[in-house]
């Protein structure tokens, strides 16, 4: 192989490298991407999980005083 046709094949071999680490940083974009959504809806839904029973006695208690502040009249 002569010295040209070999460093012509090095830098073919290095352009597809180049293409495939090209693709591997489009993919693991994506997937930060899919990974930082799912955690912004996991929070949200732990939020909402706790803040369920808090809004629950809340209603609760404010329904007993209507309701005590009717009976009491």
């Amino acid at each position: 192989m002569s010295g040209d046709g070999y460093w012509m094949m090095v830098i073919e071999r290095l352009t597809r490298i180049e293409t495939t680490l090209e693709g591997i940083r489009r993919d693991r974009d994506e997937m930060m991407k899919d990974r930082d959504d799912h955690e912004e809806r996991i929070r949200g839904l732990e939020r909402w999980k706790y803040m369920l029973p808090s809004s629950l006695v809340t209603a609760v208690l404010a329904a007993g005083v209507t309701i005590y502040g009717q009976i009491g009249k």
